[in-house]
């Protein structure tokens, strides 16, 4: 695969990832996927901030109550 077609690729999985996800709001965006450590950062950003946790959780339950599937 050339080095062109698999940025592209990365790009439009980022594309879609910014539609979805904000981070901070309904997810956490990991900068650099391809290092653990910046997975772990997140993970721990997580799981010590109980309220960013339940913030995240009632906004992910919010955007999963309106319809996505197209049919609106």
């Amino acid at each position: 695969m050339k080095k062109s077609s698999v940025i592209s690729k990365k790009r439009l999985i980022a594309a879609v990832i910014n539609l979805f996800i904000f981070s901070g709001e309904n997810g956490l965006i990991v900068e650099n996927p391809e290092d653990p450590s910046c997975f772990a950062e997140k993970i721990t950003e997580i799981l010590s901030d109980k309220s960013l946790m339940k913030k995240m959780k009632k906004k992910e339950e919010n955007l999963q109550s309106l319809n996505l599937s197209g049919t609106v």
